[in-house]
């Protein structure tokens, strides 16, 4: 089963909850507290989103200290914690060590650049819980997500057998372009479409729909 987190990439803590209130009754199966969010009100944003009771993720992008960003989150209330692939080794490392100790995943991260072979397979190796392909929003406009999967990143996944996420302007049109990826894909994480729609619970209830179709 593919999953739907819904990224709430806000700086307002109450705009953020009327956001994930929303979600919630779209489908959503994951919250993600996005790191613009966190930046604005700390840890507060993962603990307010854990009292909807779906599992949150916290997009902390970490770099270094990787067991203490990891702790920290977690001990909000974080399920998922995210983890960028060119931290070191260590870094990554540690995390994952944490967050197995503590009864939650981590996401690794490749914002911004293409990751080559040799670093996907270095992180791959680590064993966190999914590979986080990823297009920022400052180059959004240039790259398409879906067109930017390699085809060696499909076969690290499948041979280390590790989750891959999926996130980057994605809406019902790319999503549905997704369905080459089933027996890998794990999580498709949504954010404008849906917090900044009209009518966000419509928009999620949409999303949710060409989500499930993935797995039919």
């Amino acid at each position: 089963m593919v999953k739907l987190q819904v990224a709430l990439d806000v700086t307002d803590l109450q705009k953020a909850l009327r956001l994930a209130r929303q979600a919630v009754r779209g489908g959503a199966d994951v919250l993600e507290a996005g790191t613009i969010l966190i930046k604005q009100v700390g840890m507060k944003a993962v603990q307010a989103l854990t009292k909807f009771g779906l599992p949150v993720c916290a997009d902390i992008k970490t770099m270094d200290v990787g067991d203490v960003e990891t702790e920290i989150a977690i001990r909000a209330g974080a399920s998922i914690v995210t983890i960028e692939g060119w931290a070191a080794n260590e870094t990554i490392r540690k995390a994952i060590r944490v967050a197995n100790k503590l009864g939650a995943e981590v996401m690794v991260g490749t914002t911004g650049r293409d990751a080559s072979y040799e670093i996907v397979r270095e992180v791959c190796r680590l064993k966190p819980n999914y590979l986080l392909k990823h297009v920022g929003i400052d180059i959004q406009p240039k790259v398409d997500v879906v067109q930017a999967i390699k085809a060696y990143e499909i076969k690290l996944l499948q041979r280390y057998g590790i989750g891959l996420a999926i996130a980057g302007g994605l809406n019902p049109s790319k999503i549905r372009k997704l369905k080459p990826y089933g027996d890998v894909l794990k999580i498709c994480i949504v954010g404008h479409y849906i917090t900044r729609a009209t009518n966000p619970l419509k928009a999620t209830r949409q999303v949710k729909q060409v989500v499930e179709a993935l797995t039919e």
